[in-house]
C-alpha cells in the first residue's frame, strides 16, 4: 500500500479506498476506519513496514468497506473501537444487522462471512450530541453527517484534516456510480449543506479523493442524485409496484437478467428503495393501493 502524507501527523494508505490514520508517535497510530477484508493483509503489512502498531480504531460508519477489518484488529491488538451509537447498535448481532438490512433473509446474513465480519463490540459509542471525542489519547473533532448511513460521522484530526468518509463520493467515483447509495435522502441533503459550512485545511473522501475545498464536489454529488431522482420520477407514468420500478431501473442501467444474481437483486433493492421513498416523502410520487405490494403512482393519479 502506498502511504500518502496529508498534513502533520495525518496520513492515509491507498488500497481499494483511502484508509486514513493518525500517527501518535514513531510507533503508534489510530486507524480512522479499518477498511475492506480484501485489504487486510496489505493494510497490516503496510503498518508493519512503517513500524506502526494501531492503538485504537475510530470509525465513520459501519459499512463493510470501512469496518470489515475492525474486529480482527481489535482482537489481535487488544485495542478499543469507537463508532457512532446507532452504527454500533447495528453491528451488535446478526439480529440487529437483519433489522438494518431489511430485505435480506436472516439466514443469508448469518451465513455470509462479509456480513458476519461486521459484528463487533464497540468500546466507545459516540453520542449524537458529541462534537469532540478524546480517544486513545488524542482529541478528534466530530461532524455528525447522517444520510449515507443512519449515524455517519466525519472525523477532524488535530491537523485540521477532515476525514469525510462516504458523506461524499469523489469525482472519479461519481463517474462510475450508477446509483450512489443513500440510506435517508433528506438527511443526506441536510448533511451536504452542513459540509458546505466546514473550513478545514484538507478533506479526505474515502473513495479516492483528497480536496482543499468541497463546494464543487458537493454540487457534483447533488447533481448526480437529482438526475437519478428525476429519472425514477419520470419512469412512473402509471401505478407501479416497487418491484416493477426496480425492473425498470435495472433495464435503464443495462443489466440483463442473465447478468444478475439473487444477492445482487437484494443489494439493488437497498440502493433503489430510498430514492423511491424520498420521491413519496417529498410529494413527487404518491402511494396507492396495489395488488398486495407497495405501489407508487404519479401525483394526481385517481383509480
Amino acid at each position: 500500500m502506498e502511504r500518502i502524507h496529508l498534513k502533520g501527523n495525518t496520513h492515509c494508505l491507498k488500497g481499494r479506498h483511502l484508509l486514513p490514520y493518525y500517527q501518535i508517535d514513531g510507533e503508534h497510530c489510530i486507524l480512522l476506519d479499518a477498511g475492506h477484508r480484501q485489504d487486510r493483509e496489505k493494510l497490516e503489512q503496510a503498518l508493519q513496514d512503517l513500524g506502526l502498531k494501531p492503538v485504537g480504531i475510530l470509525l465513520t460508519h459501519m459499512h463493510y468497506d470501512h469496518h470489515e477489518n475492525t474486529r480482527y484488529f481489535r482482537e489481535k491488538y487488544g485495542i478499543p473501537v469507537a463508532m457512532p451509537r446507532i452504527e454500533a447498535e447495528i453491528c451488535r448481532s446478526t439480529a440487529s444487522l437483519k433489522n438494518h438490512l431489511f430485505c435480506f433473509p436472516y439466514g443469508l446474513i448469518a451465513q455470509t462471512t462479509r456480513l458476519q465480519n461486521l459484528i463487533c463490540p464497540v468500546d466507545r459509542p459516540i453520542e449524537q450530541e458529541e462534537e469532540q471525542i478524546f480517544f486513545a489519547g488524542v482529541t478528534f473533532g466530530i461532524v455528525h453527517s447522517p444520510g449515507h448511513s443512519p449515524d455517519h460521522i466525519c472525523i477532524i484530526t488535530p491537523d485540521d484534516v477532515c476525514c469525510v468518509g462516504d458523506a461524499l463520493l469523489s469525482g472519479e467515483d461519481l463517474k462510475s456510480a450508477e446509483i450512489p447509495f443513500v440510506f435517508d435522502m433528506s438527511l443526506d441533503f441536510s448533511t451536504k449543506e452542513t459540509l458546505r459550512t466546514l473550513d478545514c485545511a484538507l478533506y479526505l473522501v474515502s473513495h479516492m479523493g483528497i480536496y482543499s475545498a468541497l463546494q464543487e464536489l458537493i454540487d457534483e454529488n447533488l447533481a448526480v442524485i437529482q438526475r437519478q431522482l428525476a429519472s425514477m420520477r419520470a419512469m412512473v407514468t402509471k401505478p407501479m409496484t416497487f418491484c416493477e420500478c426496480y425492473e425498470g431501473i435495472r433495464k435503464a442501467l443495462g443489466h440483463t437478467e442473465q447478468s444478475m444474481h439473487p444477492v445482487m437483486n437484494l443489494h439493488l433493492e437497498r440502493y433503489m428503495r430510498p430514492y423511491l421513498e424520498y420521491l413519496v416523502d417529498s410529494g413527487q410520487l404518491i402511494l396507492v393501493c396495489g395488488k398486495g405490494a407497495p405501489t407508487v403512482a404519479p401525483v394526481g393519479y385517481k383509480a
